[in-house]
This record gives C-alpha cells, structure tokens and sequence, in this order.
C-alpha cells in the first residue's frame, strides 16, 4: 500500500511505525525508493483552498492546529517538530499550499511531485464562472465560520474577487472578521446567524440551525 511505501528510519536503522508529529524528531532518515517506484508513471494534481506555507506564523501549526484542539502551549514544540521533519525536503516547505490540511500539502509537493491549483479557482473555471456571473445582480455565497484563514484564498473570497461589479453577499453561521472591511474583498453585506444583538449563541446555531437561520431572514434580510 503506498501508506506504507515511504519508510522513516529511527538511529537503530529501524522503521518507525504509525508515523506522528511527536514522532517526527526519531526519524534519521527517509527511504522513499519503494513508494517512487510504486507511483512512477502517475501524475497528481492537488487542489487547495489555502496558500498557507508549511512554517511560521500563517503557517499548519498556528493556523491549523488549534481548530483541531491543540493548546496554546504545544504550539511551539508541534512547530519545531514539523520544523524537523520538513527539513529532509527544505526546497518545497515554503511553497503556497504547503501547509494545507495540517501539512500534507507538503508532503504532495515533496513526495507526490504533485501539481497544485488554487481548489475554487479551478472548480470555478470547469462551471466558466466568469462567464455564468454576467447572469445574476446578486451573488450569495458563504462559509460556517468567517476569520482569518478565509481571507488567505478561500472559497468566499475568491468568488468575490471574480465578481466584478456585481453585489456580493455572505451568509455564515459565525463571523469572526469584526475588525475587517469587507469591501476590501468586494463583499458588500455578510450576514451571521450568530449574533448579540439576535441573542442567539453559537450553541443555538448548532442545537437548531434552521430555527436560527429563519430569525435570521426575518430580521435581517426580509
């Protein structure tokens, strides 16, 4: 199976099994001969919605993992774990996309000799979205939650940057863009179904999203 194709070797020349970031710093060196010759032939193509590099403060530890659970105080050792590991293949970790889904962009670049594309870009270019626009007054798009990674090449915003002059609206369950003008990012209104002023919390959303999502047509948008 190609999962097991590419083997991280410890100092005893061992392969170390159930590859994980707080395994990182064994490995000693890759072999990857098997899984080169398993894929010889096959061309890949990765889609991302993210430009994140692998490092850094944009990068998979700081962006990514703490959506995932990790606490303040393990950034800095998940980091220098990461660190570590990418340094065997130091000439893509810093490619747009690498740090995508928490670092396996990185491992498509340096394992996969993958080719990346921007994901909604090319999905938007299979419908000919530049040229289905031209149809419409309004575009309504959206996301569950608005913050910072949507405005590093996410769906929302790369719709809104191929809108032209049409009125772009955004509809989430939760906005954490406060301090971010939108018209920047040629979107006109967002509306979240979390809100103070509604009294609905982002358990309510979750608990009953239809019933939030109806008050929120009702006073906002009706």
């Amino acid at each position: 199976m190609l999962e097991q194709a590419v083997k991280f070797i410890d100092k005893d020349n061992n392969v170390i099994k159930k590859i994980s970031n707080g395994k990182f710093k064994e490995i000693k060196a890759i072999d990857e001969s098997e899984f080169l010759e398993k894929i010889q032939g096959v061309e890949f193509i990765t889609l991302s919605d993210v430009s994140n590099p692998l490092l850094g403060d944009t990068g998979a530890t700081y962006i990514f993992s703490p959506q995932k659970g990790a606490k303040k105080e393990m950034l800095a050792e998940l980091e220098s774990n990461m660190e570590y590991y990418s340094s065997f293949k130091k000439d893509v970790r810093d490619n747009p996309g690498s740090g995508a889904a928490g670092g396996v962009g990185y491992a498509l670049y340096g394992y996969f000799k993958a080719t990346f594309y921007p994901g909604i870009d090319y999905i938007l270019d299979l419908i000919d979205f530049d040229k289905l626009v031209n149809n419409y007054d309004y575009i309504i798009t959206g996301e569950g939650k608005v913050d910072i990674q949507s405005l590093l090449g996410k769906v929302i915003f790369k719709i809104a940057s191929r809108c032209g002059n049409k009125k772009v609206i955004v509809v989430c369950a939760l906005n954490d863009l406060d301090n971010v003008n939108l018209k920047d990012y040629n979107i006109d209104k967002l509306y979240s179904v979390v809100s103070s002023d509604r009294n609905v919390t982002k358990e309510d959303s979750m608990n009953n999203p239809e019933e939030c999502f109806r008050v929120l047509l009702k006073e906002e948008v009706l």
